[in-house]
């Protein structure tokens, strides 16, 4: 784990506004154009994100998905990197109706996770709901490859139902 800068904003910060202000903006230009996670710019650490995250797990569990959205877009913005944030958000999209938005987070965290099954399992749940059966079983099939660890049973045994489920309504 990287660790955190020292802030450029608020408290902790040594020099003058206007100073800052300019520093503040360079960093985050840069933190921007390398693809690193704004948090650290920001003086956001590891633990308060961690505390957002359970907020945003929290209102999600309590069907809050509008709520957890909120939350979990923000850990998104902040620390990009973070699958279990890029899957947070997905899943509330995913459970708002809007699986074209959901589709976008798992095919991001499916990026930061490749070896992971869920975000391609999700991707195509998404992927039904959306009508492209043809993109969805291929989703399926990769699911049901990376999930050929054990504690990845239950997410192949699931891709492998929706799989055969598709086909049967296929033929």
């Amino acid at each position: 784990m990287m660790p955190m800068p020292k802030p450029l904003i608020g408290p902790g910060a040594t020099r003058s506004q206007p100073d800052r202000t300019a520093d503040a903006c360079a960093s985050l230009r840069r933190a921007v154009c390398e693809g690193t996670p704004v948090a650290g710019t920001l003086g956001i650490t590891q633990a308060e994100l961690e505390a957002l995250y359970v907020i945003a797990h929290a209102k999600y569990l309590r069907a809050d998905f509008d709520g957890a959205r909120t939350v979990f877009a923000r850990l998104v913005q902040l620390s990009h990197l973070d699958a279990r944030f890029l899957m947070g958000l997905g899943g509330c999209e995913q459970m708002l109706g809007r699986h074209s938005h959901a589709l976008l987070q798992y095919v991001a965290a499916g990026m930061v996770r490749p070896a992971d099954p869920d975000p391609m399992f999700h991707s195509a749940q998404c992927l039904i709901a959306l009508d492209a059966v043809t993109q969805a079983k291929e989703a399926l099939v990769i699911a049901c490859a990376r999930a050929s660890a054990p504690e990845h049973e239950g997410v192949r045994l699931r891709a492998q139902t929706l799989l055969n489920d598709l086909e049967v309504k296929q033929s």
